[in-house]
């Protein structure tokens, strides 16, 4: 019986979550586009930057509003090191520790092309799931 109970509960907090996702989602794709940025962060980029707000939201805890969602999102985008490391989107806790190493050397295999093709400071930032695998 507990273990059905705790299986409802981590059910409907990733139900809560999602639900989340989507309703802080929308809002961001919305004024990206207002501000005409549409072309330049694809939706799925902002799916998963937005998920890694629930995943990985340290020092934070995961948003539990819209606009805390927006706010942390903002904070994301313009604090994150894209120039020296990858955002891993790992929703399911599926990565090893050999699946990171591998992502980070990746990483620093493209970055160091990206540097003799593009002049600094342009970053493109990378963003992997364990799809990506």
């Amino acid at each position: 019986m507990a273990h059905n109970s705790l299986s409802l509960s981590l059910s409907l907090s990733l139900s809560l979550s999602l639900s989340l996702i989507l309703i802080i989602t929308i809002p961001i794709s919305y004024r990206l586009d207002s501000h005409m940025f549409s072309g330049h962060v694809r939706d799925e980029a902002i799916e998963l930057m937005v998920a890694h707000l629930y995943t990985d939201p340290s020092p934070f805890l995961p948003p539990n509003s819209h606009l805390v969602g927006f706010l942390r999102f903002l904070h994301l985008l313009s604090t994150f090191k894209w120039q020296d490391q990858p955002l891993i989107v790992d929703i399911d806790n599926e990565l090893s520790s050999n699946d990171r190493e591998s992502t980070l050397k990746t990483f620093e295999r493209l970055r160091a092309r990206e540097k003799v093709a593009y002049p600094p400071p342009s970053p493109t930032p990378y963003i992997t799931t364990p799809q990506h695998f």
